[in-house]
């Protein structure tokens, strides 16, 4: 079961964070694109800048072209029909300052064509060493049939058309180039989707294991619960079940005569009652509806009565019980809860204390709390067990098993202390022995609102 919901829980968040982790990643690469096509269409724009045909001359922007010398003062014409004595002269660099984003095609790779209206004659301004005199040809006539100073051609390029003096002036660009800029891109988005699912792989096992903590505890529990309580509830049925066996089988003895087992099942019946009842007040404690109202009640009462009730247990067992109660001490609780919790754990220290043994009750003030402390000196509880004195059913160590009880006396005190808004804590040592500590808010504090 663990393992399916582990599963489960993995498959689920995978499904959901690369769902959303792919959506957002299709946006972006939707608007990557869309920006891209315009800074290929702001780039072919600003590469024609760099054209200029005053007075039918045409050169390049390029500086390192007009100081060739081999370029000529006048410019090379050619039919459209007719491109073999073209020059083709070197790239131009990008302009000091000039962006360029990473999706563009480079500037160097940009055609730039001047074509004149009147002579009905192109002029390369700049050309890339791959270029073929046919294409830009083939380009030129279809571009001049278009109305859009800005689209894509047939033959696979971007163009971007100007109009200038007696003519255009028109910059060319590869699809290809520019495709293999956004090949780029999503390999990248692909690469870093893989990455995220890797990465999201482990943190959804992690979260899984993390997750599964609680759960494995609460089924532990519920499986540590039920063994409890069969084993608490075997002993006194067995008993129950062997009394009657045995009274069964002497049919002509008289009631007096088999009182001794009649009293076994008594005391076994009201062992079971005693759990039962333990378990609903439990369940009652912790049920979301209960509502407590704490008001200020008197600690100092509820202590010297807890103390007077236990004197008779206390000197059958030669257990001298010292007690440093201070007076008029009032805390917020009802008088049930205090009256219980004084009695609880003063009964729980006599239980444990070895005979001859001494038990201490303090109550003192501060100036917001009032806390009750007991003290046995003679049980220790080991550093092991300490931490679980609090949960249902603990017996663990040999002398708290021997001593009997059910285990939910100390839960049941728990969740009292926290519906009055009280701490209850536990420490345990060899030279303090076992000390039962419960802060109170004191009665002179505002009573909080408590469920």
């Amino acid at each position: 079961m663990r393992e399916s919901y582990h599963k489960r829980f993995v498959l689920s968040n995978m499904v959901l964070v690369g769902a959303v982790l792919l959506a957002v990643l299709i946006v972006l690469g939707v608007m990557q694109v869309n920006s891209a096509y315009r800074e290929l269409r702001i780039t072919m724009f600003q590469v024609l800048e760099q054209v200029n045909a005053p007075n039918e001359m045409f050169r390049s922007l390029d500086a390192a072209d007009a100081a060739d010398p081999a370029a000529g003062s006048q410019p090379v014409y050619s039919e459209i029909t007719d491109v073999s004595s073209r020059r083709k002269p070197k790239a131009s660099p990008v302009r000091p300052g000039a962006k360029k984003s990473p999706l563009s095609v480079d500037r160097n790779k940009i055609v730039t064509v001047f074509y004149d209206d009147d002579t009905r004659k192109v002029s390369i301004a700049k050309s890339v060493k791959t270029t073929d005199d046919s294409i830009i040809d083939a380009a030129v006539r279809e571009i001049l049939t278009l109305r859009e100073p800005f689209g894509k051609l047939s033959a696979g390029l971007y163009y971007c058309k100007e109009a200038a003096d007696g003519g255009w002036k028109i910059a060319l660009a590869n699809e290809s180039d520019f495709a293999l800029q956004l090949l780029r891109m999503f390999s990248l988005f692909a690469l870093g989707f893989v990455l995220a699912m890797g990465l999201l792989l482990v943190v959804s096992n992690w979260l899984a294991k993390l997750a599964a903590k609680p759960m494995e505890r609460a089924m532990q529990m519920q499986r540590q619960f039920v063994d409890d309580v069969s084993h608490d509830l075997k002993t006194p049925i067995t008993v129950i079940l062997a009394n009657n066996s045995i009274m069964k089988s002497n049919p002509e003895e008289t009631v007096a005569s088999q009182r001794q087992w009649l009293d076994s099942t008594d005391d076994a019946a009201k062992g079971m009652m005693g759990m039962i009842n333990e378990m609903l007040s439990l369940s009652a404690l912790e049920s979301p509806l209960l509502h407590v109202q704490s008001v200020p009640v008197d600690l100092t009462g509820a202590a010297q009565k807890a103390v007077l009730q236990m004197e008779s247990v206390a000197f059958d067992r030669d257990i001298t019980v010292e007690d440093e109660i201070a007076e008029n001490v009032s805390a917020m609780a009802t008088t049930e809860f205090a009256e219980r919790i004084c009695n609880s754990l003063l009964e729980n220290a006599l239980k444990y204390e070895p005979d001859g043994g001494r038990v201490r009750v303090t109550l003192q003030t501060t100036k917001k709390q009032a806390i009750l402390t007991i003290q046995n000196f003679g049980a220790v509880i080991s550093e092991e067990n300490l931490s679980h004195v609090f949960e249902r059913f603990y017996r663990s160590d040999k002398a708290r098993a021997s001593a009997g009880g059910h285990g939910l006396g100390l839960p049941i005190l728990k969740q009292i202390t926290t519906l009055i808004g009280a701490t209850i804590t536990a420490e345990s040592g060899e030279k303090t022995g076992t000390v039962f500590r419960v802060s109170f808010v004191s009665g002179s504090s505002p009573a909080k609102n408590l469920q």
